[in-house]
């Protein structure tokens, strides 16, 4: 199904896109849409004039009612709406935008969810959809992995041969990448993890821009960041980060920087 896109704010939405378009990809329709992401106030403009319900939301969709128009109709897609709500729900971003352009797509078929039955049936549609695309809490996993494995192959080895990547999701969906790097004097060269969070502290990201950090090596079992990485993450992440640790052979777990460091050393700022 064709898809087209109108983005009305300042971000860039191309990840956004490139999750849609995985979404719809297997949705046999001759007909096109309209996909427009807003700002708060436009889509709070929207859902007053035509809802009379006076505060932002995160999808709204019109059909278009044009007979000769191949259009289905537009769908609007509040960013700042979707950037909460998946924070909220403990999903990536990526997830969060497919989950609202299916749900407007399928408001633009017919589906609806004002009665508790119209809401089992549209909810199935809609995960019946994002499974169809592999757009699952699974994937959601392998995607960070993905780009951990990215990051590893950036890393500088020439001693020990050792590749380690890390990769950092930040809450506006950008992955931040960080690699091993080496050096003749051993100690001066650093980890992968202190190299992906040392690059989003330069970057102009802060502590609370920071959703998840996954670590990957060429490793018997699910690599484990070392001392210093760990007290550097315990200054650097937000507490209730997600961090999840991997090899080559698939081997994953998850856990969060006070199961890694439960003393870990804080100097008291205040």
């Amino acid at each position: 199904m064709k898809v087209n896109f109108h983005n009305q704010t300042n971000e860039d939405v191309k990840e956004h896109i490139k999750v849609i378009k995985k979404a719809f990809r297997k949705i046999k329709n001759k007909n096109q849409m309209e996909i427009i992401f807003v700002r708060p106030e436009t889509i709070k403009d929207l859902n007053k004039t035509y809802r009379n319900i006076n505060e932002e939301t995160d999808v709204l969709s019109f059909v278009n009612d044009e007979e000769e128009s191949n259009s289905l109709g537009d769908v609007f897609i509040s960013l700042n709406r979707a950037y909460e709500q998946a924070e909220k729900f403990g999903h990536t971003i990526k997830r969060e935008i497919a989950f609202l352009a299916v749900h407007g797509y399928l408001h633009l078929i017919g589906y609806d969810h004002e009665t508790k039955d119209e809401e089992k049936i549209m909810f199935a549609k809609q995960e019946e959809i994002l499974n169809k695309a592999k757009i699952t809490r699974e994937w959601i996993v392998l995607n960070k992995i993905e780009e951990a494995k990215k990051a590893m192959e950036k890393a500088y080895v020439p001693y020990s041969k050792f590749k380690v990547g890390a990769a950092i999701e930040m809450t506006d969906g950008t992955f931040i990448h960080g690699a091993n790097i080496e050096n003749a004097s051993y100690p001066l060269g650093n980890c992968a993890e202190r190299s992906a969070l040392f690059s989003a502290y330069s970057q102009g990201y802060k502590k609370e821009d920071i959703k998840s950090i996954t670590i990957i090596a060429n490793s018997d079992k699910a690599i484990s960041p070392c001392g210093a990485c760990r007290q550097v993450m315990y200054e650097l992440i937000p507490k209730n980060t997600k961090i999840t640790l991997t090899n080559l052979e698939g081997d994953i777990k998850e856990t969060t920087i006070d199961e890694l460091l439960p003393y870990g050393f804080d100097l008291d700022h205040d």
